[in-house]
This record gives structure tokens, C-alpha cells and sequence, in this order.
């Protein structure tokens, strides 16, 4: 939303307000056909999606550029939605992805940004424990978190 007030977004009528629990059912609840076509028609190495941002994982430079224009078109034609042009990129999976604050790279195991552990720690609260969870991919992060969650919450 950028610079907008939420105000302005919904007097706009596009977009929910982000960041809360709500934006991010509307969102599994809305995207969930996407999720199906992917699996089932375009049949990825990888596919990651949290919210409205995802990520394909392909073989090569021409299946990711294929791919990229059928779920454009799938997305455009089926539930009206614009994929953000500087948002729209193919990348060789040697350069690595930073994906909601991990860096997801082909040959090394999942890192969290240390930016990221800290934007938990400084933010977390009880109404958006479960957003932070979401988040928690590392199977090491996601037994840690708990903890961390409950150790800030108890000192608010």
C-alpha cells in the first residue's frame, strides 16, 4: 500500500489492509484455486506462497519464463489479480531468493535474516502470534520461537 492510508486503499477498492490475521485468511481463502492450478497444471519443483507473494521452483530458464506466463495469465483471467511488474522476476536458483525474510539458496540449508529475528522480537505481540508463527520455516527457528513469543509476551 506504500504511502496510502488504509482509508484511501479502501475507498480505492483494491486491496485489504496487510499485516493482520484477516488479510492473511482472505488470502489463503482467495488464492486456494491458484495453490490447486500450480500443483496439479504446473507441476513445479518447489512452490512457496505465503499471503499474496509466492515463488516457483523449475528446471530451467525456459520453464520458469513459461511458467511466469501462464500463472500471470491464470491469475489475471480466473481471480482478476496483477502480478507488480518489478515483482516478476526469474532468477537462476545459484543467485538465491530472499523470500519473507529468509534466504533461500539451491545448494545450502534455509537462512533466517538476523533483521527478521529481531523485527519478531521487537513486534510480536499475543494478538499477532500467529502471523510471526507462519513465518517460522527453519524446523530450529520454529522450536525456538515459541519460547522467544512467550518470554515477549510476558514482559508486556
Amino acid at each position: 500500500m506504500g504511502s496510502q492510508s488504509v482509508s484511501q486503499s479502501v475507498s480505492h477498492g483494491t486491496g485489504i489492509p496487510i499485516g493482520n490475521l484477516t488479510s492473511q485468511i482472505f488470502a489463503n481463502i482467495y488464492l486456494n484455486e491458484f495453490d490447486r492450478f500450480v500443483r496439479h497444471t504446473l507441476k513445479p519443483l518447489g512452490y512457496l506462497r505465503y499471503g499474496d507473494d509466492f515463488a516457483l521452483f523449475v528446471n530451467n530458464e525456459a520453464e520458469a519464463q513459461q511458467a511466469k506466463v501462464i500463472a500471470t495469465e491464470w491469475l489475471a483471467t480466473m481471480l482478476h489479480l496483477h502480478i507488480h511488474r518489478t515483482n516478476n522476476i526469474v532468477l537462476p536458483a545459484k543467485a538465491g531468493l530472499y523470500f519473507l525474510g529468509h534466504t533461500i539458496h539451491s545448494d545450502s540449508p534455509l537462512s533466517v535474516d538476523k533483521t527478521m529475528i529481531r523485527k519478531i522480537e521487537r513486534d510480536v505481540r499475543y494478538q499477532n502470534i500467529a502471523s510471526y508463527r507462519a513465518m517460522a520455516l527453519p524446523k530450529r527457528f520454529a522450536k525456538q520461537l515459541p519460547w522467544l513469543l512467550a518470554a515477549h509476551v510476558n514482559d508486556d
